[in-house]
């Protein structure tokens, strides 16, 4: 395959004076193959880049053309005609040519309008506001019984000694005894022990007094109904001091489970070591009371 190289040198002279750049071996003082002076090649008018420049370069391109066709190599073609006619490109333009990001949006809140089941969820997930000037209602805590070994058999009593936590802020109610088959120290001969229906204990963190005068507050009267709180003091008959609390009457039978609450005392001094006397101001003493007055009055 020949290739005219001399065809090539037109095009080469064309783009060397189209930068105006001189050759390596050519002396700046002295005149340029074409008769020019670099000076008086930078010296050229601006106007001489336009179309007088595409015009000098039209003859090498096709000298160029024609040389490769005779070698039977593809043609270029001219660039200028290539490139006229299309758009210039700049950075963002294929992103803008490919369309909208698929991705675009991912992770913002879809239009409930749109999407019915975000909607219910937002509805659902909603918390009712609360007035201004009232505080949200406190968390309801769990109930701390912890029973030692001892069974408590009375769902009554047991539902009482969690009603007792959970008034003391989840403070945790030791059972010391519960059902007996046995009479340790001091207990009498028809104790509630025996039939299981009672059980002892104390609350950690608060003295029997404080336990006993906490347990009247009026908030605590549903859940200790139908049952008697009985407070065993330093004189005690007993074994120890502690909080007794039963589910039975003054005759030993079951009390009904509407009855106010019994509050009784024994032992908190000398006289009263094993005498067992109901407080002055027992809801059960004072509900009886005024219904025996209702029955006097008829």
């Amino acid at each position: 395959m020949d290739i005219d190289f001399e065809s090539f040198l037109p095009f080469l002279k064309a783009l060397k004076r189209g930068s105006n750049t001189a050759d390596d071996d050519t002396d700046p003082d002295n005149p340029t193959e074409d008769g020019a002076t670099p000076a008086q090649a930078n010296s050229a008018p601006s106007g001489a880049t336009g179309g007088d420049a595409s015009n000098s370069l039209a003859e090498p391109i096709a000298a160029q053309n024609a040389a490769l066709q005779r070698a039977g190599m593809p043609q270029p073609g001219n660039p200028q005609a290539q490139n006229a006619g299309s758009p210039r490109r700049g950075p963002g333009a294929q992103n803008r040519a490919q369309g909208p990001n698929p991705n675009a949006g991912q992770g913002q809140n879809p239009n409930p309008a749109q999407n019915p089941g975000a909607a219910q969820v937002a509805a659902q997930n909603a918390r009712p506001p609360i007035p201004l000037g009232q505080a949200p209602p406190p968390p309801k805590p769990p109930a701390l019984v912890e029973y030692n070994g001892h069974e408590v058999s009375d769902p009554r009593v047991k539902a009482g000694l969690e009603a007792i936590s959970k008034y003391f802020a989840s403070s945790t109610v030791n059972v010391r005894s519960g059902d007996r088959d046995y009479r340790p120290q001091g207990s009498p001969a028809h104790s509630p022990h025996l039939s299981h229906h009672a059980a002892d204990i104390h609350v950690m963190g608060k003295t029997d007094d404080q336990v006993k005068q906490m347990l009247k507050d009026p908030m605590m009267a549903d859940a200790l109904r139908g049952l008697r709180v009985l407070q065993h003091g330093p004189y005690t008959a007993t074994e120890g001091p502690h909080i007794h609390i039963d589910s039975v009457d003054e005759t030993g039978q079951p009390a009904d489970a509407n009855e106010p609450v019994e509050f009784m005392h024994e032992g908190m001094d000398a006289a009263g070591r094993n005498v067992y006397t109901i407080d002055p101001n027992s809801p059960r003493r004072a509900a009886h009371l005024a219904a025996q007055r209702r029955d006097e009055a008829e």
